[in-house]
Protein backbone atom coordinates (compact mmCIF):
# COMPACT_ATOMS: atom_id res chain seq x y z
CA UNK A 1 0.00 0.00 0.00
CA UNK A 2 1.29 3.36 -1.05
CA UNK A 3 1.83 5.33 1.63
CA UNK A 4 -0.64 8.22 2.64
CA UNK A 5 -0.46 11.47 2.23
CA UNK A 6 0.12 13.81 5.40
CA UNK A 7 -3.94 15.08 5.77
CA UNK A 8 -5.29 12.18 4.40
CA UNK A 9 -7.11 11.82 7.60
CA UNK A 10 -6.73 13.67 10.87
CA UNK A 11 -7.58 10.31 12.40
CA UNK A 12 -3.73 9.11 11.05
CA UNK A 13 -2.09 11.82 11.79
CA UNK A 14 -2.95 13.01 15.04
CA UNK A 15 -4.24 10.78 18.07
CA UNK A 16 -3.02 7.54 16.21
CA UNK A 17 0.68 8.36 16.63
CA UNK A 18 2.71 5.86 18.56
CA UNK A 19 3.88 7.98 21.71
CA UNK A 20 5.63 6.92 24.68
CA UNK A 21 3.03 8.76 26.92
CA UNK A 22 -0.71 9.68 27.13
CA UNK A 23 -1.71 11.77 24.25
CA UNK A 24 -3.57 15.02 26.06
CA UNK A 25 -6.07 16.67 25.14
CA UNK A 26 -6.92 20.22 25.67
CA UNK A 27 -9.75 23.10 24.50
CA UNK A 28 -9.41 26.67 24.63
CA UNK A 29 -13.29 27.43 23.83
CA UNK A 30 -14.68 31.65 23.55
CA UNK A 31 -18.16 32.71 23.31
CA UNK A 32 -18.83 36.54 22.78
CA UNK A 33 -22.79 37.46 22.43
CA UNK A 34 -22.61 41.44 22.63
CA UNK A 35 -23.84 42.77 19.72
CA UNK A 36 -26.57 40.13 18.93
CA UNK A 37 -24.12 37.28 17.99
CA UNK A 38 -27.17 34.78 17.85
CA UNK A 39 -26.04 31.48 20.40
CA UNK A 40 -22.29 32.08 20.71
CA UNK A 41 -22.96 31.35 24.50
CA UNK A 42 -25.36 27.88 24.00
CA UNK A 43 -22.56 26.48 21.12
CA UNK A 44 -19.85 27.10 23.31
CA UNK A 45 -21.49 25.16 26.22
CA UNK A 46 -22.64 22.59 23.93
CA UNK A 47 -19.61 22.21 21.90
CA UNK A 48 -17.72 22.09 25.73
CA UNK A 49 -19.68 19.23 26.75
CA UNK A 50 -19.50 17.45 23.70
CA UNK A 51 -15.74 17.14 24.00
CA UNK A 52 -16.07 16.35 27.34
CA UNK A 53 -18.83 13.42 26.47
CA UNK A 54 -18.24 12.42 23.24
CA UNK A 55 -14.73 12.67 22.49
CA UNK A 56 -12.72 12.25 26.32
CA UNK A 57 -11.66 15.79 27.25
CA UNK A 58 -11.24 16.20 30.80
CA UNK A 59 -13.07 19.39 32.43
CA UNK A 60 -9.89 20.87 33.55
CA UNK A 61 -8.50 20.65 30.49
CA UNK A 62 -10.80 23.02 28.87
CA UNK A 63 -10.60 27.20 29.27
CA UNK A 64 -13.93 28.69 28.21
CA UNK A 65 -14.33 32.76 28.21
CA UNK A 66 -18.05 33.94 28.14
CA UNK A 67 -19.17 37.83 28.34
CA UNK A 68 -21.48 36.73 30.90
CA UNK A 69 -21.56 37.36 34.58
CA UNK A 70 -19.54 34.72 36.57
CA UNK A 71 -17.84 33.30 33.69
CA UNK A 72 -13.78 34.42 32.74
CA UNK A 73 -14.73 37.25 30.44
CA UNK A 74 -12.86 37.32 26.79
CA UNK A 75 -10.61 40.28 27.31
CA UNK A 76 -7.93 40.59 25.49
CA UNK A 77 -6.09 40.34 28.51
CA UNK A 78 -7.48 36.91 29.37
CA UNK A 79 -7.30 35.78 26.30
CA UNK A 80 -3.97 37.01 25.13
CA UNK A 81 -2.75 35.22 28.78
CA UNK A 82 -4.34 31.94 28.18
CA UNK A 83 -2.57 32.08 24.50
CA UNK A 84 0.57 32.37 25.72
CA UNK A 85 -0.07 29.63 28.13
CA UNK A 86 -2.24 26.88 25.83
CA UNK A 87 0.80 24.68 24.58
CA UNK A 88 2.77 24.35 27.24
CA UNK A 89 3.92 20.85 28.07
CA UNK A 90 3.36 19.81 24.85
CA UNK A 91 4.11 16.44 23.30
CA UNK A 92 4.05 14.51 20.48
CA UNK A 93 0.49 13.16 20.24
CA UNK A 94 -1.35 15.93 21.77
CA UNK A 95 -4.68 17.45 20.56
CA UNK A 96 -5.39 21.00 20.87
CA UNK A 97 -8.99 22.37 20.15
CA UNK A 98 -9.42 26.36 19.67
CA UNK A 99 -13.43 27.70 19.06
CA UNK A 100 -14.11 31.07 18.79
CA UNK A 101 -18.29 32.40 18.66
CA UNK A 102 -17.85 36.32 18.06
CA UNK A 103 -16.91 39.03 16.44
CA UNK A 104 -14.13 40.02 13.83
CA UNK A 105 -12.68 42.70 11.81
CA UNK A 106 -10.81 43.78 9.12
CA UNK A 107 -7.76 46.41 9.38
CA UNK A 108 -5.05 47.08 7.30
CA UNK A 109 -2.02 45.02 6.40
CA UNK A 110 1.10 47.35 5.59
CA UNK A 111 3.89 44.80 5.66
CA UNK A 112 1.97 43.15 1.88
CA UNK A 113 2.13 39.70 4.41
CA UNK A 114 -1.44 39.43 3.09
CA UNK A 115 -3.09 39.21 -0.37
CA UNK A 116 -5.92 41.03 -0.03
CA UNK A 117 -3.55 43.87 2.06
CA UNK A 118 -6.41 43.09 4.97
CA UNK A 119 -5.32 41.93 8.25
CA UNK A 120 -8.34 40.00 10.32
CA UNK A 121 -8.60 40.67 14.35
CA UNK A 122 -10.74 39.01 16.62
CA UNK A 123 -12.81 41.52 18.53
CA UNK A 124 -12.79 41.07 22.22
CA UNK A 125 -15.57 41.52 24.89
CA UNK A 126 -13.76 45.20 26.33
CA UNK A 127 -13.08 46.40 22.82
CA UNK A 128 -16.87 46.10 22.13
CA UNK A 129 -17.67 47.97 25.04
CA UNK A 130 -15.14 50.71 24.75
CA UNK A 131 -14.53 50.67 20.83
CA UNK A 132 -10.53 50.82 20.90
CA UNK A 133 -8.64 49.47 18.43
CA UNK A 134 -6.02 47.94 20.28
CA UNK A 135 -8.33 45.35 22.30
CA UNK A 136 -8.62 43.54 19.01
CA UNK A 137 -5.97 40.35 18.49
CA UNK A 138 -4.84 40.08 15.08
CA UNK A 139 -4.41 36.88 13.24
CA UNK A 140 -0.79 37.34 13.56
CA UNK A 141 -0.85 37.40 17.12
CA UNK A 142 -2.94 34.11 16.67
CA UNK A 143 -0.58 32.22 14.42
CA UNK A 144 2.25 33.00 17.06
CA UNK A 145 0.31 31.50 20.00
CA UNK A 146 -1.55 28.84 18.40
CA UNK A 147 0.44 27.65 15.25
CA UNK A 148 4.16 28.27 15.16
CA UNK A 149 5.21 26.64 18.27
CA UNK A 150 2.76 23.63 17.61
CA UNK A 151 5.67 20.86 18.30
CA UNK A 152 6.28 17.90 15.82
CA UNK A 153 3.20 15.17 16.10
CA UNK A 154 0.67 17.37 17.77
CA UNK A 155 -2.51 18.87 16.38
CA UNK A 156 -4.81 21.41 16.13
CA UNK A 157 -8.36 22.06 15.25
CA UNK A 158 -9.66 25.32 14.98
CA UNK A 159 -13.21 26.63 14.22
CA UNK A 160 -13.69 30.28 13.95
CA UNK A 161 -17.31 31.15 13.90
CA UNK A 162 -17.07 34.67 12.93
CA UNK A 163 -17.11 37.77 9.86
CA UNK A 164 -13.93 37.74 7.83
CA UNK A 165 -12.57 34.44 9.79
CA UNK A 166 -11.24 32.60 6.40
CA UNK A 167 -7.30 33.07 7.29
CA UNK A 168 -7.55 33.98 11.40
CA UNK A 169 -4.81 31.83 11.98
CA UNK A 170 -2.68 32.82 8.91
CA UNK A 171 -2.68 29.30 7.55
CA UNK A 172 -1.46 29.40 3.76
CA UNK A 173 -4.11 26.57 2.38
CA UNK A 174 -7.36 27.38 2.29
CA UNK A 175 -8.41 27.99 -1.96
CA UNK A 176 -6.92 24.78 -2.46
CA UNK A 177 -9.46 23.21 0.42
CA UNK A 178 -12.07 24.28 -1.95
CA UNK A 179 -14.26 22.26 -4.08
CA UNK A 180 -12.79 22.64 -7.58
CA UNK A 181 -14.14 24.86 -10.58
CA UNK A 182 -13.61 23.68 -14.08
CA UNK A 183 -12.93 27.36 -14.95
CA UNK A 184 -10.04 27.64 -12.48
CA UNK A 185 -8.61 24.19 -13.48
CA UNK A 186 -8.75 25.21 -17.24
CA UNK A 187 -6.99 28.73 -16.56
CA UNK A 188 -4.79 26.65 -14.20
CA UNK A 189 -3.82 23.92 -16.89
CA UNK A 190 -2.92 27.27 -19.47
CA UNK A 191 -0.54 28.39 -16.91
CA UNK A 192 1.45 25.02 -16.65
CA UNK A 193 1.58 24.68 -20.25
CA UNK A 194 5.40 23.71 -21.03
CA UNK A 195 6.29 22.81 -17.14
CA UNK A 196 7.67 19.36 -17.00
CA UNK A 197 5.48 17.54 -15.52
CA UNK A 198 8.00 16.01 -13.03
CA UNK A 199 8.72 19.43 -12.06
CA UNK A 200 4.85 20.90 -11.63
CA UNK A 201 4.68 20.34 -8.05
CA UNK A 202 8.10 21.72 -7.25
CA UNK A 203 7.39 25.06 -9.40
CA UNK A 204 3.87 25.42 -7.88
CA UNK A 205 5.13 24.97 -4.12
CA UNK A 206 8.32 27.42 -4.94
CA UNK A 207 6.14 30.05 -6.92
CA UNK A 208 2.94 30.66 -5.20
CA UNK A 209 3.20 32.63 -2.03
CA UNK A 210 -0.18 32.59 -1.66
CA UNK A 211 -2.50 29.71 -2.09
CA UNK A 212 -3.25 29.32 -5.76
CA UNK A 213 -5.91 26.83 -5.50
CA UNK A 214 -3.67 23.95 -6.78
CA UNK A 215 -1.32 23.02 -4.32
CA UNK A 216 -0.11 19.32 -4.52
CA UNK A 217 -0.62 17.37 -2.35
CA UNK A 218 2.64 15.73 -1.41
CA UNK A 219 3.34 13.13 1.24
CA UNK A 220 5.14 14.89 4.62
CA UNK A 221 6.66 13.28 7.80
CA UNK A 222 3.98 12.83 9.93
CA UNK A 223 5.85 13.94 12.91
CA UNK A 224 5.24 17.44 11.63
CA UNK A 225 2.72 19.54 13.35
CA UNK A 226 -0.63 19.23 11.64
CA UNK A 227 -3.45 22.44 11.71
CA UNK A 228 -6.91 22.62 10.39
CA UNK A 229 -9.42 25.25 10.73
CA UNK A 230 -13.22 25.43 10.35
CA UNK A 231 -14.28 29.46 9.28
CA UNK A 232 -18.16 30.97 8.88
CA UNK A 233 -16.81 32.35 6.00
CA UNK A 234 -14.21 34.26 3.24
CA UNK A 235 -12.09 36.90 4.49
CA UNK A 236 -13.91 39.82 2.33
CA UNK A 237 -17.44 37.93 3.62
CA UNK A 238 -19.53 39.07 6.55
CA UNK A 239 -22.43 36.25 8.05
CA UNK A 240 -25.76 36.45 9.35
CA UNK A 241 -26.67 34.39 11.73
CA UNK A 242 -30.53 33.29 13.20
CA UNK A 243 -31.25 31.40 16.35
CA UNK A 244 -30.23 28.06 16.00
CA UNK A 245 -28.40 28.51 13.56
CA UNK A 246 -24.28 28.71 13.10
CA UNK A 247 -21.48 27.44 11.85
CA UNK A 248 -20.43 25.80 15.07
CA UNK A 249 -23.93 24.71 15.81
CA UNK A 250 -23.81 22.69 12.53
CA UNK A 251 -20.55 21.36 13.52
CA UNK A 252 -21.73 20.07 16.50
CA UNK A 253 -24.87 18.17 15.19
CA UNK A 254 -22.34 16.56 12.57
CA UNK A 255 -20.20 15.25 15.42
CA UNK A 256 -23.10 14.29 17.55
CA UNK A 257 -23.97 11.74 14.43
CA UNK A 258 -20.82 11.46 13.22
CA UNK A 259 -17.35 11.56 15.26
CA UNK A 260 -15.44 10.97 12.62
CA UNK A 261 -17.16 12.61 9.74
CA UNK A 262 -15.12 13.17 6.41
CA UNK A 263 -13.91 16.06 5.79
CA UNK A 264 -15.56 16.88 2.55
CA UNK A 265 -19.07 15.80 4.19
CA UNK A 266 -18.21 18.58 6.78
CA UNK A 267 -17.81 21.18 3.75
CA UNK A 268 -20.61 20.34 2.19
CA UNK A 269 -22.73 20.11 5.55
CA UNK A 270 -21.53 23.86 6.49
CA UNK A 271 -22.34 25.37 3.28
CA UNK A 272 -25.73 23.88 2.79
CA UNK A 273 -26.78 24.94 6.37
CA UNK A 274 -25.38 28.17 5.26
CA UNK A 275 -27.21 28.76 2.45
CA UNK A 276 -30.44 27.72 4.50
CA UNK A 277 -29.57 30.22 7.23
CA UNK A 278 -29.27 32.66 4.45
CA UNK A 279 -32.95 31.80 2.97
CA UNK A 280 -34.30 31.82 6.45
CA UNK A 281 -33.06 34.74 7.02
CA UNK A 282 -34.12 36.56 3.89
CA UNK A 283 -37.59 35.50 4.00
CA UNK A 284 -38.25 36.97 7.78
CA UNK A 285 -36.24 39.42 7.35
CA UNK A 286 -34.94 39.06 11.11
CA UNK A 287 -31.06 38.53 10.40
CA UNK A 288 -28.40 40.82 10.88
CA UNK A 289 -25.15 41.38 10.26
CA UNK A 290 -23.19 40.07 13.38
CA UNK A 291 -19.88 42.50 13.03
CA UNK A 292 -22.10 45.97 12.66
CA UNK A 293 -25.82 45.14 13.40
CA UNK A 294 -27.12 46.33 10.15
CA UNK A 295 -30.52 44.79 9.64
CA UNK A 296 -30.69 43.02 6.34
CA UNK A 297 -31.11 44.30 2.83
CA UNK A 298 -32.79 42.38 -0.10
CA UNK A 299 -29.63 41.93 -2.12
CA UNK A 300 -26.83 41.18 0.14
CA UNK A 301 -24.41 38.47 -0.84
CA UNK A 302 -23.86 35.33 0.09
CA UNK A 303 -21.24 33.65 2.49
CA UNK A 304 -19.19 30.16 1.91
CA UNK A 305 -17.82 28.20 4.65
CA UNK A 306 -14.18 27.67 4.61
CA UNK A 307 -11.23 25.27 5.20
CA UNK A 308 -7.61 25.79 5.91
CA UNK A 309 -4.44 23.87 6.90
CA UNK A 310 -0.93 24.33 6.87
CA UNK A 311 -0.58 21.76 4.41
CA UNK A 312 -3.41 20.97 1.32
CA UNK A 313 -6.06 18.85 2.42
CA UNK A 314 -7.17 15.54 1.52
CA UNK A 315 -11.00 15.91 1.60
CA UNK A 316 -11.91 11.90 1.29
CA UNK A 317 -9.42 12.40 4.79
CA UNK A 318 -11.60 12.53 7.87
CA UNK A 319 -11.52 14.80 11.09
CA UNK A 320 -10.66 13.02 14.60
CA UNK A 321 -10.87 14.98 17.56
Amino acid sequence: MPPRSIYSSLVDVGLALVTPHLARKKAFLIGIKAREVYGSHQDIRRFRDLLIGKFGFQSSDIIIMLDDEGSIQPTKVNITAALQTFLLGQRPGDLFVFAYAGHAKQVICRDGSERDNMDESIITCDELEREDAFRTILDDVLHNYLVKPLAPGCTLVAFLDSCHSETLLDLKHHVCNRPALPRRILRRARELIGIPGAAVATTAMRTNRFCSGFCPRINIPSATPKVICFSACKDSETIFEAEGYSMLNTIIGVLEKEPSPKLETLRSTLGKSAREIYRRARSSNQGRRTDDEKEMQPGVVRWAPQISSMEPLQMQGRLKL
